[in-house]
């Protein structure tokens, strides 16, 4: 499994992908730093850097982003490949799982990297106070509640073109704004990471900064996003399993 994995990261170095993970996070901060510049002063004890960047990033920028990855990594393996994967008596299944492991962790290097430059922007050029366990945790709970979406991604190539995937994601992220606020947001996957974001950066899932008494500060969705970020991704790669699985044995 782990030569797999190697060979799925190494393949992803010359892609399409590997332009994305550079190119995504300093193009939308640049675009974000511009935004903020006209925004004009924080109000007290708010980041307005903080705020956009961590808003349009899960609700516009990383549908798409996670769409293409996705896209791009299952589109390239030419049936000739699957082929001479089996001929070598390799479980192709396994290969499928590699994959999605890879778009994972090239999530988190992409959220990781925005991070850091929306940290340093922030914090040298802004001249604000950023503090450091606010943007490690919102950067953690933003990767955990996008983890569904790569699942749900993998899961719909089987049945649809990566065009419509990608307005999909971006069209029911949407959707999810309003949602996120709801109380059943933890039933609709698009919401996940705008809810948890919630509390961690005092806003709502449009981007304006909450009251001091809204009840979307409560940090139980933190636990409950967690757990139900993990269970659907799981439940999608097992399933893509069984898919692949069943596909082999016809």
């Amino acid at each position: 499994m782990l030569k797999i994995l190697k060979s799925e990261w190494l393949k992803e170095k010359r892609s399409a992908n590997a332009k994305l993970l550079l190119l995504v996070p300093i193009i939308f901060t640049i675009f974000n730093l511009l935004m903020v510049r006209i925004m004009g002063i924080n109000p007290v004890g708010q980041s307005y850097i903080m705020a956009t960047a961590f808003n349009w990033y899960p609700l516009i920028i990383l549908p798409t982003v996670i769409s293409l990855l996705v896209v791009n990594i299952t589109k390239k393996e030419k049936e000739t490949n699957k082929i001479k994967f089996k001929s070598l008596g390799l479980d192709y299944n396994k290969q499928t799982v590699s994959k999605n492991l890879v778009v994972v962790f090239e999530l988190a290097i992409m959220i990781i990297i925005t991070s850091i430059i929306v940290y340093c922007l922030g914090t040298f050029l802004l001249g604000e106070t950023i503090p450091t366990k606010q943007i490690i945790l919102a950067s953690f709970y933003l990767f955990i509640g996008s983890l569904p979406i790569i699942g749900i991604s993998f899961l719909s190539t089987n049945y649809l073109k990566g065009p419509i995937i990608i307005i999909l994601n971006f069209i029911l992220t949407i959707l999810g704004a309003p949602i996120a606020t709801e109380n059943y947001w933890w039933l609709y996957p698009w919401s996940y990471s705008l809810r948890m974001l919630c509390p961690i950066l005092g806003i709502y899932p449009n981007g304006l900064f909450l009251e001091n008494d809204s009840y979307l500060f409560n940090s139980s969705v933190l636990y409950l996003g967690t757990v139900v970020s993990l269970m659907v991704w799981l439940a999608c790669l097992i399933f893509q399993y069984l898919i692949d699985s069943r596909r082999d044995n016809v």
